[in-house]
């Protein structure tokens, strides 16, 4: 079926610069939540297709003005990269593309009202959400403490470097002792770089620690056997197949009794979706996942809710059977679903018709092995070539670039694409409800009828 037979024009927006007054709460055309890989991506597909938008067409929620390139956030713990060539002006982009930037957390959804609440106190209204909220470094309740640290962010790297430079000070000169807790992708390459360059110039004793028998479980042995290899050759000690029992007091006790002297400890033991969205108001699957149809619509307990969206780290692809798709827990699955839920609400189609999202089993990874040593990884293939890891900095410059450049662009165009209303096409899919929408719609016919 065309995207035009679902398609009905909307009258355009006022024109205020941000999201429109309604209520004593605001109110928008399309409301995303997050400015992760998947909504980055979803902003830069749109305004590619429709243009610069009309003024209360969108608005993005997030707490966070800047974007961090998270895949080579490890290299700000040597030095080898910059703070400033791993953050983007996530807010500018924004408001470049036309769109609102409200520098808040969302806190709760009410499906049904097409409402989020705000941590400040505001509410929104919305015809369309799309969430792409990303996930969070899920350290297990046992393990919390103040010498635990995440390894997503800029500021995880920033705080393992102050605590290595203090534990060096207050040390005898010897490696800092260093215990890394998840042996997968993150762990890893955090080793490696730890192992390889120290942490600001300070050395580092690096202890692997993961209950799986091996590093990188996920990967093909051949890759893994590479990586051991690579990681041992460093200095870094591998304690597998061993668990964490707790941390306390400077040290990691594993569950066999071993204790681990530990200057920081690193959590790189896995992530989860924003804890928020546990009470947010809509249902979750068996690991706090949004769940989604093949085409990025979230399901609820009756069945999908129209014009309710989410992509990225926060979502699961659901299959008509009602079993999970096994979709790749990557940045390159959030870009590609975003770029899926552009070009559909571009074209107008219903929520269920038109493109669907692709299952890709893998794709080419990188994996950063420190100095002298990156993995280039498909399948069981590999080849370790140290200028992979000049062209994964190419990549990220690349990546941000073609932002800036569409930015660029748009600042110079008027603001007059809108995009289609929600449409509840899916058989037995309730209302809309007194949303954005309908008050929007209330509004302007007034204001048609008072010009006539």
């Amino acid at each position: 079926m065309s995207p035009t037979a679902h398609s009905h024009a909307r009258p355009p927006h006022p024109a205020p610069s941000s999201a429109t007054e309604e209520g004593g709460g605001l109110a928008t055309g399309t409301l995303v939540l997050g400015a992760s890989f998947a909504a980055l991506e979803f902003l830069y597909q749109l305004a590619r297709r429709v243009g610069r938008l009309a003024p209360g067409e969108l608005t993005v929620v997030e707490p966070r003005a800047e974007h961090e390139y998270v895949p080579l956030v490890h290299e700000l713990v040597s030095g080898a990269a910059h703070p400033a060539t791993l953050r983007f002006d996530a807010a500018g982009f924004c408001r470049s593309l036309g769109a609102t930037f409200v520098d808040a957390a969302a806190v709760a959804i009410d499906p049904g009202a097409r409402t989020v609440a705000l941590g400040d106190g505001r509410t929104i209204a919305f015809d369309r959400l799309v969430v792409a909220v990303g996930s969070e470094v899920a350290v297990p309740a046992g393990l919390v403490d103040d010498a635990v640290l995440g390894a997503k962010w800029a500021s995880d790297a920033r705080r393992l470097r102050q605590r290595v430079a203090v534990a060096a000070r207050e040390g005898s000169g010897e490696p800092v002792p260093v215990v890394v807790v998840g042996a997968g992708l993150t762990g890893t390459e955090w080793s490696a770089e730890l192992a390889g360059r120290g942490a600001g110039g300070v050395r580092a004793a690096v202890t692997l620690v993961d209950a799986a028998p091996r590093v990188l479980p996920t990967f093909h042995p051949a890759v893994a056997g590479r990586a051991e290899r690579v990681l041992r050759a460093r200095g870094v000690r591998l304690a597998l197949g061993r668990g964490v029992r707790r941390v306390a007091g400077g040290s990691v006790v594993l569950d066999d009794g071993e204790v681990l002297p530990a200057a920081a400890v690193l959590w790189a033991g896995g992530v989860r979706p924003a804890a928020w969205l546990r009470g947010a108001g809509l249902p979750l699957g068996a690991r706090g996942h949004l769940e989604v149809t093949p085409r990025l619509v979230v399901r609820g307990a009756g069945g999908p809710l129209p014009g309710i969206y989410a992509i990225g780290d926060a979502a699961r692809v659901v299959g008509a059977d009602g079993r999970e798709w096994p979709t790749m827990v990557r940045a390159i699955e959030a870009i590609w679903q975003g770029t899926l839920l552009a070009r559909r609400l571009a074209g107008g189609w219903g929520d269920d018709d038109g493109p669907a999202h692709r299952l890709r089993r893998d794709f080419f990874h990188g994996v950063s092995l420190g100095p002298g040593h990156s993995l280039v990884v498909h399948g069981r293939w590999w080849l370790d070539l140290p200028a992979f890891v000049g062209f994964r900095r190419f990549l990220r410059w690349g990546y941000y670039l073609r932002f800036r450049l569409l930015a660029r662009w748009l600042r110079a165009r008027p603001a007059r694409a809108t995009l289609a209303a929600p449409r509840p096409s899916l058989p037995g899919a309730p209302g809309r409800g007194a949303g954005a929408g309908d008050a929007r719609a209330e509004r302007e016919g007034a204001a048609r009828e008072g010009a006539a």
